[in-house]
């Protein structure tokens, strides 16, 4: 192009495109000034640049946000809204009857990795189970609460928590393994590097084990053979207004006789306060 003035504004105009065409009118006005100033294909052009942009734009929005809390999501009347996806997916939403994970958290419905029945989970998985989206604008100290049960092979397959703030366009674990125990985290990961949760983490810190023994190179142990309720606060979303977790699930190609992974029962709200547990008394009175 030999004139790269209507290229140049165009570019500047689609990165900042937030500020010029969240109102269609000022886009379309600015599309027929911008056609009378340069040429008729150069018009075209910034007009296609607004469309593109916003189109981009639109992947990183909501199209819908919980934004009363506490939040609380028992699954006995529903999916609650989350949706599964990713490679190799096999998270149902249902009643668990498999030889250890063999009933929901609380009540009779949860989330499961590898299917209801099955001691068996696919594999080269690489899937997740995704949240709604949640406004947390005024919501200064995000926290959560959840019950799992785990039975993966351990350090190889297993499962963590992200969160995203653009729509899902991007993900972060939400904390580390091996934690020190604090007033508001509890239950959070026991390993602090799962093989198989490559290519959906920034960290692959998570959940993994089971209650078996090694048998020759599917690794046994770190399993609860349980329920257990994991809480977790999230700085990183305080106050931010579109916020989705989810719970990712991976696996490898080999020793998947396992029942997988279970999440239930998932809250949000505030940390609760903790008094100080100690207690003083008066030994002695000074003159």
């Amino acid at each position: 192009m030999a004139n790269k003035g209507p290229f140049l504004v165009g570019m500047a105009l689609f990165y900042g495109k937030d500020l010029t065409c969240s109102v269609p009118a000022f886009c379309f006005f600015l599309y027929y000034t911008m056609k009378s100033l340069f040429s008729r294909k150069c018009g075209l052009l910034i007009a296609l640049v607004f469309f593109l942009g916003e189109i981009v734009h639109s992947f990183g929005q909501c199209s819908a946000v919980v934004n009363t809390f506490p939040y609380q999501e028992s699954f006995e009347s529903g999916t609650g809204n989350w949706t599964s996806g990713g490679t190799n997916n096999d998270w149902v939403w249902g009643s668990p009857t498999k030889a250890v994970i063999s009933g929901a958290g609380a009540g009779t419905k949860c989330w499961i990795a590898g299917g209801s029945s099955n001691s068996f989970y696919n594999f080269g998985e690489r899937s997740w189970v995704q949240s709604p989206c949640f406004d947390f604008t005024n919501v200064d100290k995000p926290y959560l609460s959840f019950l799992v049960f785990w039975d993966t092979e351990w350090r190889y397959d297993g499962t963590n928590i992200q969160y995203s703030l653009n729509g899902g366009t991007s993900w972060y674990t939400i904390g580390s393994a091996n934690e020190p125990l604090g007033c508001n985290n509890e239950n959070w990961y026991n390993s602090s590097g799962i093989t198989n949760l490559n290519g959906l983490a920034n960290s692959t810190s998570g959940w993994s084990g089971n209650t078996q023994v090694t048998s020759g190179s599917c690794q046994g142990g770190n399993g609860l053979g349980t329920w257990v309720r994991a809480s977790h606060c999230v700085p990183q979303a305080a106050n931010q207004p579109q916020v989705i977790f989810r719970f990712t699930f991976g696996s490898g190609t080999t020793c998947n006789d396992y029942d997988g992974f279970a999440f239930d029962d998932f809250y949000i709200g505030s940390p609760s306060v903790t008094s100080a547990d100690f207690t003083f008394s008066c030994t002695e009175i000074l003159h």
